[in-house]
């Protein structure tokens, strides 16, 4: 960054060295730091704007493991499913949210040697799902959480959202 360099239009390069007891270097220094400001403030006012509206994209969950480090120690958990045809499919989805839930809680109550049953257990469970047609989705992300009192935390929310194998929202990505 040049400290004394400003950039100008042919018009107002003219105007200014016309007019030097308008335009004092005091001023055009002022005018530098404004223009800079505004420029920094507008980019980075751009970047987070495209974050906000950037699409979001889950990875599918294909190990008892990853889904358990995904339920482990959360907080809170944000959940979504293709809408249920019947009474049937409202209890095994409910069921299984239920069931990651739980497993999330006592995640931290258990010792290793359970904690690798789980990892176990979560790892059929994703085999069921999937042979009743469902794909399993999911992220962890710490979240600042702002609370009544003005106080703030990071917190661990965990998404899990359960699609149809049809479902037009999944995208396969083939990496070789």
């Amino acid at each position: 960054m040049y400290n004394n360099l400003i950039l100008l239009c042919r018009n107002h390069h003219k105007e200014i060295d016309e007019l030097t007891e308008t335009y004092t270097e005091e001023l055009l220094r002022y005018i530098k730091t404004n223009h800079e400001n505004w420029v920094q403030t507008t980019i980075k006012n751009a970047i987070h704007d495209s974050k906000k509206d950037a699409p979001k994209f889950l990875s599918r969950i294909t190990s008892g493991k990853e889904l358990l480090n995904i339920v482990a120690n959360s907080h809170g958990y944000r959940t979504d499913y293709d809408e249920v045809e019947n009474e049937e499919d409202a209890e095994y989805i409910g069921s299984i949210f239920q069931s990651l839930v739980d497993y999330g809680d006592i995640y931290g109550m258990v010792e290793t040697y359970d904690r690798v049953k789980m990892g176990f257990q979560l790892n059929q469970l994703l085999k069921e799902i999937e042979e009743k047609g469902y794909f399993l989705f999911g992220e962890k992300n710490r979240e600042k959480i702002s609370f009544k009192t003005g106080d703030d935390d990071q917190w661990n929310i965990a998404t899990i959202v359960i699609k149809r194998k049809d479902n037009s929202e999944i995208i396969t990505v083939d990496l070789s």
